[in-house]
């Protein structure tokens, strides 16, 4: 009858199965938004990715944890060693240590390395879902510190500034594919917290100390307050100095955090 097959009819409302089982491999439930959904999926696509592991890719993924604990050490090692620049400014942003010489091509290679051997072993043992998000990712990545590095000026100065906070972004939701300890993850989100609190800090401090006003042009909003002429006030020097002291902390807090914890849940086989 039409009143039967009116009521087996899905409301209108409701995603078709496929385009739902593009998200999640099921149809959403409770009314969940996409962000969500995504998320969801992702954590999904993580737990199986994470099961089908051997000692193979537990060994690359260790290669690649030791890489990227290389391009946070080496990089500050080479620019406070003098590698770059003759007067090395301390404390200083990450940014900043390896916008130029040694310390950049350091950094990134360094970098880029042990991206392409994560990637590898996301390429055998990961679904489609986690490849574009780790390629996405990756790409986001190297358009902020190697295509828009910090100083670029122009329109790579602004892709700058939106593809580092799309990067932190990304790194809390490889957190919920990994299945990291939510302990880690408050801390990493209280370094973010600690970081960007500093930096409304000492941009307030120094704009009430400058005589100058705003900077004139994206490159030189980039410079580091310590030095700009806020930063030779001897009534803010001191204060301006232990906040980006807590920057330089913070932030390279936030990614030793994420690098040292990626692989507690991912068991060793033998």
């Amino acid at each position: 009858s039409r009143q039967a097959q009116a009521s087996s009819r899905p409301p209108v409302f409701q995603a078709p199965g496929r385009l739902s089982s593009l998200c999640l491999g099921s149809p959403p439930q409770g009314g969940r938004p996409p962000g969500a959904m995504l998320v969801a999926a992702l954590e999904a696509s993580g737990r199986a990715f994470r099961a089908r592991i051997c000692a193979e890719d537990h060994r690359r993924l260790r290669l690649a944890q030791a890489l990227w604990h290389g391009a946070m050490l080496a990089p500050p090692a080479l620019y406070y060693g003098r590698a770059s620049e003759p007067e090395p400014l301390f404390p200083a942003t990450i940014s900043w240590t390896i916008r130029e010489g040694a310390p950049r091509w350091a950094h990134h290679s360094l970098w880029m390395a042990a991206w392409l051997v994560c990637l590898s072993v996301v390429r055998r043992r990961a679904d489609w879902r986690l490849r574009a998000f780790a390629l996405q990712m990756w790409a986001t990545g190297v358009a902020c510190v190697i295509a828009c590095p910090l100083g670029s000026g122009g329109v790579r100065e602004r892709i700058h500034t939106v593809t580092a906070a799309a990067y932190m972004a990304d790194h809390h939701i490889f957190f919920r594919v990994l299945d990291v300890d939510r302990r880690i993850v408050a801390a990493f989100w209280g370094c973010f917290l600690a970081f960007a609190g500093g930096t409304f800090l000492s941009k307030g401090l120094a704009s009430r100390a400058s005589p100058e006003g705003p900077a004139e042009s994206d490159s030189d909003d980039a410079k580091p307050l310590l030095l700009s002429p806020a930063g030779r006030d001897p009534k803010i020097r001191d204060r301006l100095w232990y906040i980006e002291l807590t920057r330089m902390i913070t932030e390279n807090g936030m990614f030793l955090l994420f690098i040292a914890s990626m692989l507690h849940r991912i068991p060793r086989r033998k």
